[in-house]
Protein backbone atom coordinates (compact mmCIF):
# COMPACT_ATOMS: atom_id res chain seq x y z
CA UNK A 1 0.00 0.00 0.00
CA UNK A 2 1.53 3.52 -0.75
CA UNK A 3 1.37 6.37 1.68
CA UNK A 4 -1.79 7.89 -0.46
CA UNK A 5 -3.84 5.15 -0.64
CA UNK A 6 -6.53 4.82 1.67
CA UNK A 7 -6.63 1.70 3.93
CA UNK A 8 -9.59 -0.70 3.85
CA UNK A 9 -11.24 -0.09 7.51
CA UNK A 10 -14.06 -2.29 7.42
CA UNK A 11 -13.18 -5.29 9.04
CA UNK A 12 -11.81 -3.43 12.33
CA UNK A 13 -14.91 -2.16 13.65
CA UNK A 14 -17.30 -4.57 12.25
CA UNK A 15 -21.39 -4.43 13.17
CA UNK A 16 -20.61 -7.78 15.16
CA UNK A 17 -18.50 -5.93 17.76
CA UNK A 18 -20.04 -4.51 20.35
CA UNK A 19 -21.55 -1.15 20.55
CA UNK A 20 -20.16 2.15 22.38
CA UNK A 21 -22.18 3.76 24.92
CA UNK A 22 -21.00 6.89 24.61
CA UNK A 23 -21.61 9.92 26.25
CA UNK A 24 -24.65 12.82 24.67
CA UNK A 25 -25.67 15.72 25.64
CA UNK A 26 -29.55 15.59 24.84
CA UNK A 27 -31.22 18.78 23.90
CA UNK A 28 -35.02 20.02 23.03
CA UNK A 29 -35.74 23.31 21.52
CA UNK A 30 -37.08 24.91 25.03
CA UNK A 31 -34.08 23.95 27.48
CA UNK A 32 -31.51 21.86 26.36
CA UNK A 33 -29.37 20.13 27.60
CA UNK A 34 -31.88 18.28 29.54
CA UNK A 35 -29.75 16.14 30.80
CA UNK A 36 -25.94 16.36 32.43
CA UNK A 37 -23.49 13.97 30.60
CA UNK A 38 -21.35 11.52 32.10
CA UNK A 39 -18.17 12.76 31.60
CA UNK A 40 -14.89 10.20 31.26
CA UNK A 41 -11.98 11.04 32.99
CA UNK A 42 -8.40 10.47 32.25
CA UNK A 43 -7.79 7.10 34.07
CA UNK A 44 -10.55 5.36 32.03
CA UNK A 45 -8.37 5.87 29.22
CA UNK A 46 -6.13 3.34 30.26
CA UNK A 47 -8.16 1.17 32.29
CA UNK A 48 -9.54 -2.58 31.08
CA UNK A 49 -12.91 -0.49 29.80
CA UNK A 50 -13.76 -1.93 26.94
CA UNK A 51 -11.22 -1.39 23.59
CA UNK A 52 -14.19 -0.95 21.29
CA UNK A 53 -15.57 1.72 23.19
CA UNK A 54 -12.13 3.26 23.52
CA UNK A 55 -11.49 3.17 19.95
CA UNK A 56 -14.85 4.19 18.74
CA UNK A 57 -14.80 7.32 21.40
CA UNK A 58 -11.66 8.38 19.71
CA UNK A 59 -13.63 8.37 16.21
CA UNK A 60 -16.66 10.76 17.66
CA UNK A 61 -14.08 13.68 17.92
CA UNK A 62 -14.69 16.60 18.15
CA UNK A 63 -17.46 14.98 20.39
CA UNK A 64 -20.89 16.17 20.63
CA UNK A 65 -20.57 19.30 19.23
CA UNK A 66 -23.64 21.86 20.63
CA UNK A 67 -26.44 23.18 18.04
CA UNK A 68 -25.65 26.40 19.49
CA UNK A 69 -24.32 29.00 21.80
CA UNK A 70 -24.23 27.69 25.67
CA UNK A 71 -22.64 28.04 29.22
CA UNK A 72 -20.84 25.49 31.43
CA UNK A 73 -21.75 27.17 35.02
CA UNK A 74 -21.13 25.18 38.21
CA UNK A 75 -20.79 22.09 36.73
CA UNK A 76 -24.16 22.38 34.29
CA UNK A 77 -24.65 23.01 30.84
CA UNK A 78 -27.24 25.72 30.28
CA UNK A 79 -28.41 27.14 26.82
CA UNK A 80 -26.92 30.49 25.98
CA UNK A 81 -29.90 32.68 24.57
CA UNK A 82 -28.06 36.50 24.78
CA UNK A 83 -24.43 36.72 25.19
CA UNK A 84 -23.25 40.37 26.72
CA UNK A 85 -19.47 40.33 24.89
CA UNK A 86 -18.83 43.12 26.84
CA UNK A 87 -19.71 41.78 30.20
CA UNK A 88 -20.66 38.47 30.10
CA UNK A 89 -22.14 38.50 33.58
CA UNK A 90 -25.20 39.87 32.37
CA UNK A 91 -25.83 37.44 29.11
CA UNK A 92 -29.01 35.38 29.61
CA UNK A 93 -29.48 31.81 29.84
CA UNK A 94 -32.10 29.14 29.72
CA UNK A 95 -32.90 27.55 33.38
CA UNK A 96 -35.90 25.39 33.64
CA UNK A 97 -37.55 26.39 30.73
CA UNK A 98 -37.07 30.38 32.12
CA UNK A 99 -34.34 32.97 31.18
CA UNK A 100 -32.33 34.28 34.03
CA UNK A 101 -29.59 35.99 34.16
CA UNK A 102 -26.00 34.20 34.23
CA UNK A 103 -25.22 35.95 37.39
CA UNK A 104 -28.24 35.38 39.14
CA UNK A 105 -27.98 31.76 38.56
CA UNK A 106 -24.03 31.76 39.52
CA UNK A 107 -25.35 33.82 43.06
CA UNK A 108 -28.05 31.12 43.06
CA UNK A 109 -25.89 28.35 42.92
CA UNK A 110 -22.53 29.53 44.66
CA UNK A 111 -23.95 31.69 47.07
CA UNK A 112 -22.38 34.63 46.34
CA UNK A 113 -22.13 37.35 43.40
CA UNK A 114 -20.31 36.61 40.30
CA UNK A 115 -16.65 38.50 40.43
CA UNK A 116 -16.39 40.96 37.28
CA UNK A 117 -12.32 39.42 36.32
CA UNK A 118 -11.23 40.11 33.11
CA UNK A 119 -12.56 37.36 30.07
CA UNK A 120 -10.23 35.92 27.85
CA UNK A 121 -11.80 35.08 24.19
CA UNK A 122 -10.41 31.83 22.61
CA UNK A 123 -11.46 30.30 19.70
CA UNK A 124 -12.70 26.93 19.51
CA UNK A 125 -11.86 24.89 16.81
CA UNK A 126 -11.90 21.55 18.01
CA UNK A 127 -13.42 19.64 21.05
CA UNK A 128 -13.22 22.79 23.30
CA UNK A 129 -16.41 23.65 21.75
CA UNK A 130 -17.93 20.25 23.14
CA UNK A 131 -19.87 20.18 26.09
CA UNK A 132 -19.22 16.62 27.22
CA UNK A 133 -15.31 17.74 26.88
CA UNK A 134 -15.73 21.32 29.21
CA UNK A 135 -17.44 19.37 31.89
CA UNK A 136 -14.67 16.47 31.81
CA UNK A 137 -12.23 19.65 32.11
CA UNK A 138 -14.41 22.10 34.64
CA UNK A 139 -16.95 20.17 35.25
CA UNK A 140 -15.56 19.57 39.05
CA UNK A 141 -13.61 23.04 39.35
CA UNK A 142 -16.09 25.11 41.83
CA UNK A 143 -18.20 27.89 40.17
CA UNK A 144 -16.37 27.25 37.12
CA UNK A 145 -18.37 29.12 34.29
CA UNK A 146 -17.28 29.12 30.92
CA UNK A 147 -19.66 31.14 27.77
CA UNK A 148 -19.00 28.63 24.37
CA UNK A 149 -20.61 31.32 21.50
CA UNK A 150 -21.35 30.24 18.07
CA UNK A 151 -20.50 32.17 15.19
CA UNK A 152 -18.14 32.91 12.48
CA UNK A 153 -14.42 33.85 12.07
CA UNK A 154 -12.58 35.13 9.61
CA UNK A 155 -9.12 34.91 7.81
CA UNK A 156 -8.77 31.34 9.92
CA UNK A 157 -10.33 27.85 9.29
CA UNK A 158 -10.12 24.60 11.58
CA UNK A 159 -8.09 21.45 10.00
CA UNK A 160 -6.88 18.93 12.08
CA UNK A 161 -2.89 18.89 14.03
CA UNK A 162 -0.44 16.40 12.89
CA UNK A 163 -0.79 14.97 16.13
CA UNK A 164 -2.53 12.06 18.30
CA UNK A 165 -4.02 12.81 21.73
CA UNK A 166 -3.82 10.38 24.65
CA UNK A 167 -7.36 9.29 23.96
CA UNK A 168 -6.71 8.54 20.75
CA UNK A 169 -7.95 11.06 18.14
CA UNK A 170 -6.73 13.68 15.67
CA UNK A 171 -6.97 16.48 17.06
CA UNK A 172 -7.35 20.22 15.30
CA UNK A 173 -5.44 23.64 14.95
CA UNK A 174 -6.11 26.68 12.92
CA UNK A 175 -4.60 27.36 9.32
CA UNK A 176 -4.50 31.23 8.38
CA UNK A 177 -6.38 31.24 5.02
CA UNK A 178 -6.83 34.64 3.32
CA UNK A 179 -10.60 35.50 2.81
CA UNK A 180 -11.89 32.42 4.52
CA UNK A 181 -14.48 32.70 6.74
CA UNK A 182 -15.48 29.30 9.12
CA UNK A 183 -17.82 28.59 11.79
CA UNK A 184 -16.95 27.64 14.91
CA UNK A 185 -17.08 28.58 18.63
CA UNK A 186 -15.30 31.37 21.29
CA UNK A 187 -14.87 30.44 24.66
CA UNK A 188 -14.95 33.32 27.02
CA UNK A 189 -12.90 32.34 29.74
CA UNK A 190 -12.63 33.90 33.18
CA UNK A 191 -8.91 35.15 33.74
CA UNK A 192 -8.44 33.09 36.55
CA UNK A 193 -9.66 29.74 34.49
CA UNK A 194 -6.79 29.94 32.01
CA UNK A 195 -4.02 28.17 33.88
CA UNK A 196 -6.37 25.45 33.91
CA UNK A 197 -7.16 25.63 30.25
CA UNK A 198 -3.36 25.60 29.56
CA UNK A 199 -2.81 22.63 31.33
CA UNK A 200 -5.36 20.46 29.64
CA UNK A 201 -4.19 22.13 26.48
CA UNK A 202 -0.79 20.40 27.30
CA UNK A 203 0.94 24.27 27.10
CA UNK A 204 4.51 23.95 25.77
CA UNK A 205 3.99 20.14 24.68
CA UNK A 206 1.03 19.80 22.11
CA UNK A 207 -0.13 23.58 21.97
CA UNK A 208 1.02 26.76 22.20
CA UNK A 209 -1.51 29.69 23.16
CA UNK A 210 -1.38 32.88 20.69
CA UNK A 211 -2.97 36.35 19.63
CA UNK A 212 -4.80 36.29 16.53
CA UNK A 213 -3.73 39.35 14.39
CA UNK A 214 -6.36 40.08 11.89
CA UNK A 215 -9.08 37.71 12.87
CA UNK A 216 -12.38 38.61 13.88
CA UNK A 217 -15.47 36.69 15.60
CA UNK A 218 -18.83 37.26 14.51
CA UNK A 219 -21.70 35.95 17.00
CA UNK A 220 -25.03 34.72 15.67
CA UNK A 221 -26.61 37.77 17.18
CA UNK A 222 -24.10 39.80 14.88
CA UNK A 223 -21.68 41.18 17.71
CA UNK A 224 -18.29 41.38 17.27
CA UNK A 225 -15.68 39.73 19.74
CA UNK A 226 -12.14 40.98 18.80
CA UNK A 227 -8.57 40.39 20.21
CA UNK A 228 -9.00 36.79 19.95
CA UNK A 229 -6.61 33.93 20.94
CA UNK A 230 -6.08 30.67 20.06
CA UNK A 231 -4.30 27.03 20.91
CA UNK A 232 -2.21 26.16 17.60
CA UNK A 233 -0.88 23.01 17.43
CA UNK A 234 3.24 22.86 17.84
CA UNK A 235 3.68 19.65 15.84
CA UNK A 236 1.76 21.65 12.55
CA UNK A 237 -1.35 21.28 10.31
CA UNK A 238 -2.29 17.83 9.28
CA UNK A 239 -0.97 17.36 5.25
CA UNK A 240 -2.69 14.66 3.15
CA UNK A 241 -2.16 14.74 -0.51
CA UNK A 242 -0.01 18.14 0.08
CA UNK A 243 -3.01 19.84 1.42
CA UNK A 244 -4.28 20.94 5.05
CA UNK A 245 -7.64 18.44 6.05
CA UNK A 246 -10.22 20.67 7.06
CA UNK A 247 -13.00 19.45 9.57
CA UNK A 248 -16.28 18.44 8.85
CA UNK A 249 -17.85 19.53 11.65
CA UNK A 250 -17.01 23.19 11.48
CA UNK A 251 -17.64 23.95 7.55
CA UNK A 252 -16.00 26.96 6.23
CA UNK A 253 -16.34 29.19 2.62
CA UNK A 254 -13.78 30.43 0.40
CA UNK A 255 -11.41 27.28 1.29
CA UNK A 256 -10.17 24.74 -0.88
CA UNK A 257 -9.72 20.99 0.17
CA UNK A 258 -10.55 18.09 1.36
CA UNK A 259 -13.02 18.16 4.51
CA UNK A 260 -13.13 14.94 6.55
CA UNK A 261 -14.60 13.56 9.76
CA UNK A 262 -12.52 11.77 12.22
CA UNK A 263 -12.86 8.37 10.98
CA UNK A 264 -12.04 9.36 7.63
CA UNK A 265 -8.68 11.47 8.67
CA UNK A 266 -8.05 8.94 11.28
CA UNK A 267 -7.96 6.11 7.78
CA UNK A 268 -5.50 8.09 5.74
CA UNK A 269 -3.13 8.66 9.15
CA UNK A 270 -3.16 4.79 9.46
CA UNK A 271 -1.98 4.23 6.02
CA UNK A 272 0.33 6.83 6.39
CA UNK A 273 1.97 5.51 9.95
CA UNK A 274 1.28 1.82 9.95
CA UNK A 275 -0.72 0.23 7.13
CA UNK A 276 0.52 -3.50 8.63
CA UNK A 277 -2.39 -3.41 11.46
CA UNK A 278 -5.85 -3.00 11.68
CA UNK A 279 -7.29 0.38 11.55
CA UNK A 280 -8.70 -0.52 15.49
CA UNK A 281 -5.59 -1.79 16.62
CA UNK A 282 -3.93 0.96 15.82
CA UNK A 283 -6.16 3.27 17.27
CA UNK A 284 -5.74 1.29 20.25
CA UNK A 285 -1.83 1.33 20.22
CA UNK A 286 -1.72 4.53 20.51
CA UNK A 287 -4.27 5.09 23.61
CA UNK A 288 -2.61 2.58 25.53
CA UNK A 289 1.38 3.16 24.73
CA UNK A 290 2.33 6.45 24.96
CA UNK A 291 6.09 6.00 23.64
CA UNK A 292 4.98 4.97 20.54
CA UNK A 293 1.96 7.30 20.27
CA UNK A 294 4.65 10.34 20.40
CA UNK A 295 7.41 8.43 17.97
CA UNK A 296 4.37 8.26 15.43
CA UNK A 297 3.12 12.09 16.39
CA UNK A 298 7.48 12.93 15.76
CA UNK A 299 7.31 10.92 12.57
CA UNK A 300 3.46 12.16 11.55
CA UNK A 301 4.64 15.90 12.10
CA UNK A 302 8.18 15.39 10.21
CA UNK A 303 6.72 14.02 7.00
CA UNK A 304 3.23 15.25 6.82
CA UNK A 305 2.63 18.47 8.42
CA UNK A 306 2.77 22.24 7.33
CA UNK A 307 3.74 25.27 10.14
CA UNK A 308 1.74 27.64 11.64
CA UNK A 309 1.27 30.46 9.51
CA UNK A 310 3.37 32.49 11.91
CA UNK A 311 2.96 35.91 10.50
CA UNK A 312 -0.62 35.82 11.04
CA UNK A 313 0.16 34.66 14.58
CA UNK A 314 1.51 35.99 18.06
CA UNK A 315 2.49 33.98 20.14
CA UNK A 316 1.62 34.26 23.99
CA UNK A 317 2.94 31.42 25.97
Amino acid sequence: MTATEKPDNTSPLSEAEPALERDQVKWNPVNRPIARPTVTRRHDHVSEKNDHALVRRALTYPFDLAEGSFVLCAGDIFPLVAADVEDPRNSRIVVSEKIHSLADEFTRRIGHPMAKAGWVPVLASGSNASPVRLLEKFGDVPGATVLVVKGAVTQLVSVYSAHITRYGSISATLQHVEGARAHVFCLLVPQTLLPLLHKSEALGMNYDFYRLEGAQFETQEGATIGDLHAYLSRWGSLQIDGQNVGLAAFRAAGVTGPVMAQGDVMARVHGLLSPGETLHRFILTNIKDDALRKQRIKRLSRDHAQPVAADFFRRID
